[in-house]
């Protein structure tokens, strides 16, 4: 190993184009293979879906219930219940989608089996009335990706909104008075990867006939 001092290297790539053409090749060939294999593979859709109560009495059950009941128009789910790794892992090679439930932990085993849904999960939805008191940090141990959020009652403020997205640094937000009354279907269809995007491009007086579009939609 040969160590070529600053100056020699800088003297070298401003007078010789050929060298400094092999250097970059060799920079971006480093970046495009940097980290590969030890990434960690992240499934394009969900596997395992956890729905987390963030407080006591929040609608976890019925969140729950209802995402099951539309994701399995689309796919085999299961809501397995308290399992181990073991039981996890069955579960996911027999279904397409698994759903685990946490409640808001009131003892030891229930707030082990809250972090173990937080770790295994692919995809987390967190539950909370917006009623009750904003949760003061983020969650531990942090999901995998940024979670969704669903908050149930009736319609929060703009501000009270933005405080619940920004406590729980959720990506996404739903809001239900009841989650059985389809307000859900939404989310669902995405966890299942049957939801649709749009996209909407130009800028100017074009974007007005984005309205139309949209209207027609």
């Amino acid at each position: 190993m040969l160590a070529v001092p600053r100056e020699a290297l800088d003297s070298l790539l401003a007078t010789d184009p050929a060298a400094s053409r092999y250097l970059l090749d060799q920079v971006a060939a480093r970046l495009r293979t940097a980290g590969g294999p030890s990434v960690p593979h992240r499934p394009a859709q969900p596997k395992v879906v956890a729905v987390v109560g963030l407080h006591p009495g929040a609608a976890t059950a019925h969140v729950a219930e209802t995402l099951v009941e539309r994701m399995a128009t689309h796919l085999r789910v299961v809501a397995t219940g308290v399992v181990d790794p073991d039981g996890l892992d069955r579960a996911e090679r027999e279904h397409d989608r698994v759903v685990l439930v946490a409640h808001s932990p009131d003892s030891a085993p229930e707030a082990a089996w809250r972090d173990f849904c937080l770790r295994q999960a692919d995809a987390v939805v967190l539950v909370a009335d917006h009623g009750t008191v904003v949760p003061p940090a983020a969650l531990d141990p942090a999901p995998v990706r940024q979670p969704d959020l669903v908050l149930t009652g009736s319609v929060p403020s703009p501000e009270e909104r933005a405080a619940w997205v920004a406590a729980t640094d959720a990506w996404q937000l739903t809001l239900v008075e009841d989650p059985r009354s389809g307000g859900l279907r939404a989310l669902a269809d995405r966890l299942a990867g049957r939801s649709l995007g749009l996209v909407l491009a130009g800028g100017g007086a074009r974007a007005f006939s984005h309205v139309g579009v949209l209207r027609e939609l």
